[in-house]
């Protein structure tokens, strides 16, 4: 992401927060943002470190598990993200699609995208499955649901490690 100190026609200071349940730093985008997209790291509620649990070593304090979640603005150039653990993720728009590229260890992932609704969503080839309401999306281990309200495509499905490539 770019700073004020950038010259650019974005009008700035937009303040982004997720759609649904999930606690981050609050951003504010500003210079040349505008039409580069942005990709976000989610945490849930309740995580009080990013240090393994056995690290921490006190049950009483909320650790973060392996799954990833992240919010996604894609934009016409690409944009990218590097986890600690070498986790990488990218996003860029091709044609009217939204390809998300993501090399990782196997773990859970979610990711909120923004944008119009597709058409199906797709990881390394096969279509996953529609969800018609967020409980059926939330009960389910894949799949994917759009939400008309906050413009954003849910996708979860449990990454086996390695390349995969989703579209949507």
């Amino acid at each position: 992401m770019h700073g004020s100190h950038d010259s650019g026609g974005h009008a700035g200071d937009q303040e982004l927060f997720s759609p649904r349940g999930f606690a981050f730093l609050q951003c504010s985008l500003s210079g040349k943002c505008s039409g580069r997209g942005a990709i976000v790291p989610l945490l849930p509620e309740n995580v009080q470190t990013l240090c393994d649990a056995n690290y921490v070593n006190n049950g009483e304090i909320a650790a973060a598990k392996q799954d990833l979640t992240f919010l996604i603005y894609p934009g016409g150039d690409m944009s990218q993200f590097m986890v600690y653990d070498q986790t990488q993720i990218r996003c860029h728009l091709s044609g009217a699609a939204r390809l998300i590229t993501l090399n990782s260890i196997a773990r859970p992932v979610v990711l909120q995208v923004s944008g119009a609704e597709p058409t199906e969503v797709t990881v390394n080839g096969p279509s996953l499955q529609k969800r018609s309401t967020a409980a059926e999306f939330d009960a389910s281990i894949t799949g994917w649901r759009f939400d008309p309200a906050s413009r954003f495509v849910f996708i979860k499905f449990p990454h086996v490690g390695g390349l995969a490539e989703v579209r949507c």
